[in-house]
């Protein structure tokens, strides 16, 4: 039972993931009007150097998956209010969500969802909006 309860829990997750972050993808991606961020921060969030915007809060780089999890793990250690998860771990698709748990009030960043898209490593932002 324990072995089925796991892999419902774990589609759900893949589903839910699936629907919020790589669905809403539309519109040519390497349009010549993606820029690149500026500042290294997209409402509070940092960003690894070199992310292009490729529609609100959504990013791409040229990083690998890993090199970005490894930017993030640097960034974030000893935060005590930021919790790392890893939603997917399959060759072809890796994603995991990073939780903002602080309660500041200058914090307009709830969370960030990174993974990769057609060998690309996107950065999904989730704000308080």
């Amino acid at each position: 039972m324990h072995l089925i309860y796991s892999r419902v829990t774990y589609l759900l997750i893949f589903y839910w993931f699936l629907l919020g972050c790589l669905l809403p993808l539309h519109g040519n991606v390497f349009a010549a009007e993606e820029e690149l961020l500026a500042g290294n921060q997209s409402n509070g969030a940092p960003m690894i150097a070199g992310v292009r915007k490729i529609e609100n809060n959504r990013y791409a780089t040229t990083a690998s998956y890993e090199d970005v999890i490894e930017f993030y793990k640097k960034t974030f250690k000893g935060n005590t209010h930021i919790k790392m998860t890893r939603l997917i771990h399959f060759p072809a698709l890796k994603a995991m969500h990073i939780a903002n748990l602080s309660s500041y009030s200058n914090n307009t960043w709830q969370g960030l969802n990174i993974y990769t898209f057609k060998q690309e490593t996107r950065i999904f932002v989730i704000t308080n909006q």
